[in-house]
Protein backbone atom coordinates (compact mmCIF):
# COMPACT_ATOMS: atom_id res chain seq x y z
CA UNK A 1 0.00 0.00 0.00
CA UNK A 2 1.30 3.45 -0.86
CA UNK A 3 1.44 5.99 1.96
CA UNK A 4 2.10 9.56 0.89
CA UNK A 5 4.17 11.76 3.20
CA UNK A 6 5.82 15.12 2.72
CA UNK A 7 9.52 14.23 3.42
CA UNK A 8 9.47 11.50 0.78
CA UNK A 9 7.65 13.81 -1.63
CA UNK A 10 10.41 16.40 -1.17
CA UNK A 11 13.07 13.75 -1.82
CA UNK A 12 11.29 12.52 -4.94
CA UNK A 13 10.79 16.07 -6.19
CA UNK A 14 14.46 16.94 -5.56
CA UNK A 15 15.60 13.90 -7.53
CA UNK A 16 13.17 14.66 -10.32
CA UNK A 17 14.15 18.32 -10.58
CA UNK A 18 17.85 17.41 -10.68
CA UNK A 19 17.10 15.12 -13.64
CA UNK A 20 14.99 17.83 -15.28
CA UNK A 21 17.79 20.37 -14.91
CA UNK A 22 20.16 17.92 -16.57
CA UNK A 23 17.75 17.53 -19.50
CA UNK A 24 17.11 21.27 -19.69
CA UNK A 25 20.84 22.05 -19.68
CA UNK A 26 21.32 19.90 -22.79
CA UNK A 27 18.27 21.32 -24.59
CA UNK A 28 18.55 24.11 -27.13
CA UNK A 29 18.75 27.55 -25.54
CA UNK A 30 15.49 28.75 -27.07
CA UNK A 31 12.60 26.90 -25.45
CA UNK A 32 9.11 27.80 -26.57
CA UNK A 33 6.64 28.63 -23.82
CA UNK A 34 3.39 27.37 -25.27
CA UNK A 35 1.23 28.41 -22.34
CA UNK A 36 1.41 29.64 -18.81
CA UNK A 37 -2.27 28.86 -18.30
CA UNK A 38 -5.28 28.05 -20.44
CA UNK A 39 -5.96 31.71 -21.19
CA UNK A 40 -2.52 32.32 -22.75
CA UNK A 41 -2.28 29.25 -24.94
CA UNK A 42 -1.48 30.26 -28.51
CA UNK A 43 -4.08 29.17 -31.01
CA UNK A 44 -2.87 26.81 -33.69
CA UNK A 45 0.04 25.27 -31.78
CA UNK A 46 -0.03 21.61 -32.76
CA UNK A 47 2.27 20.64 -29.87
CA UNK A 48 0.03 22.51 -27.44
CA UNK A 49 -3.12 20.80 -28.73
CA UNK A 50 -1.51 17.35 -28.81
CA UNK A 51 -0.10 17.68 -25.29
CA UNK A 52 -3.43 18.89 -23.91
CA UNK A 53 -5.14 15.93 -25.60
CA UNK A 54 -2.58 13.58 -24.01
CA UNK A 55 -3.35 15.00 -20.55
CA UNK A 56 -7.11 14.76 -21.12
CA UNK A 57 -6.76 11.12 -22.20
CA UNK A 58 -4.46 10.32 -19.25
CA UNK A 59 -6.95 11.97 -16.86
CA UNK A 60 -9.81 9.84 -18.23
CA UNK A 61 -7.77 6.63 -17.90
CA UNK A 62 -6.69 7.57 -14.36
CA UNK A 63 -10.27 8.29 -13.29
CA UNK A 64 -11.41 4.96 -14.80
CA UNK A 65 -8.59 3.07 -13.02
CA UNK A 66 -7.47 1.63 -16.34
CA UNK A 67 -3.79 0.67 -16.00
CA UNK A 68 -3.51 -0.65 -19.57
CA UNK A 69 -4.84 2.61 -20.95
CA UNK A 70 -2.68 4.71 -18.61
CA UNK A 71 0.40 2.87 -19.89
CA UNK A 72 -0.43 3.86 -23.48
CA UNK A 73 0.58 7.43 -22.58
CA UNK A 74 4.06 6.54 -21.24
CA UNK A 75 7.33 5.89 -23.07
CA UNK A 76 8.90 2.44 -22.74
CA UNK A 77 11.61 3.88 -20.44
CA UNK A 78 9.28 6.14 -18.43
CA UNK A 79 9.99 6.97 -14.80
CA UNK A 80 7.28 7.82 -12.26
CA UNK A 81 8.29 9.44 -9.00
CA UNK A 82 5.40 8.91 -6.59
CA UNK A 83 5.62 10.10 -2.99
CA UNK A 84 6.87 7.53 -0.49
CA UNK A 85 7.60 4.98 -3.20
CA UNK A 86 10.68 3.87 -5.09
CA UNK A 87 10.93 5.36 -8.56
CA UNK A 88 9.09 3.15 -11.05
CA UNK A 89 11.27 2.87 -14.17
CA UNK A 90 10.05 1.20 -17.35
CA UNK A 91 6.54 0.29 -18.47
CA UNK A 92 6.36 -2.89 -16.39
CA UNK A 93 7.30 -1.08 -13.15
CA UNK A 94 5.01 1.84 -13.98
CA UNK A 95 2.16 -0.62 -14.59
CA UNK A 96 2.76 -2.31 -11.24
CA UNK A 97 2.74 1.09 -9.52
CA UNK A 98 -0.60 2.05 -11.09
CA UNK A 99 -2.08 -1.37 -10.23
CA UNK A 100 -1.02 -0.78 -6.63
CA UNK A 101 -2.42 2.75 -6.58
CA UNK A 102 -5.72 1.65 -8.13
CA UNK A 103 -5.92 -1.14 -5.55
CA UNK A 104 -5.68 1.44 -2.77
CA UNK A 105 -7.64 4.42 -4.09
CA UNK A 106 -10.07 5.58 -6.77
CA UNK A 107 -9.62 9.04 -8.30
CA UNK A 108 -12.13 11.59 -9.50
CA UNK A 109 -9.83 14.47 -10.42
CA UNK A 110 -9.42 17.14 -13.07
CA UNK A 111 -6.02 18.37 -14.31
CA UNK A 112 -5.23 21.97 -15.22
CA UNK A 113 -2.04 22.92 -17.02
CA UNK A 114 -0.28 25.83 -15.31
CA UNK A 115 2.73 26.00 -17.63
CA UNK A 116 3.61 24.23 -20.87
CA UNK A 117 7.06 24.55 -22.47
CA UNK A 118 8.36 22.93 -25.64
CA UNK A 119 12.11 22.49 -25.09
CA UNK A 120 12.77 21.18 -28.60
CA UNK A 121 10.71 19.65 -31.41
CA UNK A 122 10.85 16.32 -29.54
CA UNK A 123 10.78 17.29 -25.85
CA UNK A 124 8.53 19.36 -23.64
CA UNK A 125 7.38 19.65 -20.08
CA UNK A 126 4.32 20.90 -18.32
CA UNK A 127 3.48 21.78 -14.78
CA UNK A 128 -0.07 21.13 -13.68
CA UNK A 129 -2.45 20.99 -10.76
CA UNK A 130 -5.22 18.50 -10.16
CA UNK A 131 -8.20 18.70 -7.86
CA UNK A 132 -11.14 16.49 -7.00
CA UNK A 133 -11.64 13.57 -4.66
CA UNK A 134 -10.02 10.27 -3.81
CA UNK A 135 -11.94 7.31 -2.41
CA UNK A 136 -9.77 5.30 0.00
CA UNK A 137 -10.65 1.68 -0.56
CA UNK A 138 -9.58 0.48 2.92
CA UNK A 139 -12.11 2.73 4.66
CA UNK A 140 -14.48 3.80 1.90
CA UNK A 141 -13.79 7.42 2.86
CA UNK A 142 -13.99 10.02 0.10
CA UNK A 143 -11.49 12.79 0.75
CA UNK A 144 -10.51 15.98 -1.06
CA UNK A 145 -7.59 15.56 -3.43
CA UNK A 146 -5.23 18.29 -4.56
CA UNK A 147 -1.88 17.69 -6.26
CA UNK A 148 0.72 19.45 -8.29
CA UNK A 149 2.55 17.59 -11.01
CA UNK A 150 5.47 17.86 -13.37
CA UNK A 151 5.38 15.91 -16.64
CA UNK A 152 8.38 15.61 -18.97
CA UNK A 153 7.35 14.55 -22.45
CA UNK A 154 9.08 13.01 -25.43
CA UNK A 155 7.82 12.85 -29.00
CA UNK A 156 8.05 9.37 -30.52
CA UNK A 157 9.35 8.73 -34.06
CA UNK A 158 5.66 8.45 -35.06
CA UNK A 159 5.12 12.02 -33.81
CA UNK A 160 3.08 11.11 -30.70
CA UNK A 161 3.75 12.87 -27.40
CA UNK A 162 4.36 10.43 -24.51
CA UNK A 163 5.12 10.88 -20.81
CA UNK A 164 8.80 10.17 -20.19
CA UNK A 165 9.00 11.36 -16.57
CA UNK A 166 6.22 12.14 -14.10
CA UNK A 167 6.37 13.42 -10.54
CA UNK A 168 3.55 14.50 -8.26
CA UNK A 169 2.82 15.37 -4.67
CA UNK A 170 -0.18 16.35 -2.62
CA UNK A 171 -0.85 20.01 -1.91
CA UNK A 172 -3.31 19.19 0.86
CA UNK A 173 -2.09 20.04 4.35
CA UNK A 174 -0.79 17.04 6.31
CA UNK A 175 -3.26 15.37 8.68
CA UNK A 176 -3.23 16.74 12.21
Amino acid sequence: MIVFDRPMARLAASTFFAALLTVASTAPAAATVLATDASTAPAGSSANAAIRALLNDYEAALNKEDTARVLEYFTDDAAVLAPNSPTAVGREAVGKLYDEVFGAVAFDIKFTIAELVELSPDSAYFRSTSNGTVMVRASGAVVPAAYHELFVLSRTPKGEWKIARYSFSSTNPPPK
